[in-house]
């Protein structure tokens, strides 16, 4: 299960992708980076972690898509025991994708 501050992996797809362009991780946090010209490349890396996310104790509580602009942010939570145990943010747009977990 996907969790917050090292409890749990990304998806491999997420971790060694030849797209990443930036990677932070710290205590609490992973954040990371991708480019690519092409939008296929892009929905590779975040599917597996989107149907994780969407299969498990997670929640999505934002889904803003701009079909205009072709930017897209997704905020999931997830709680245990009335508590917030988890936060995931993928944040992208048409040649760049973050991951915030």
């Amino acid at each position: 299960m996907l969790g917050f501050g090292g409890d749990g992996p990304l998806p491999e797809q997420v971790i060694s992708n030849p797209w990443l362009v930036g990677a932070r991780t710290s205590p609490g946090s992973d954040i990371r980076v991708f480019e690519s010209a092409e939008l296929q490349r892009l929905l590779v890396v975040v599917e597996p972690l989107r149907a994780q996310l969407n299969s498990s104790s997670w929640k999505k509580l934002v889904n803003v898509r701009s079909k205009k602009a072709g930017e897209n942010v997704e905020i999931f939570m997830r709680m245990e025991n009335g508590l917030n145990t988890g936060l995931t943010v993928i944040a992208g747009e048409r040649k760049e994708l973050a991951i915030i977990h």
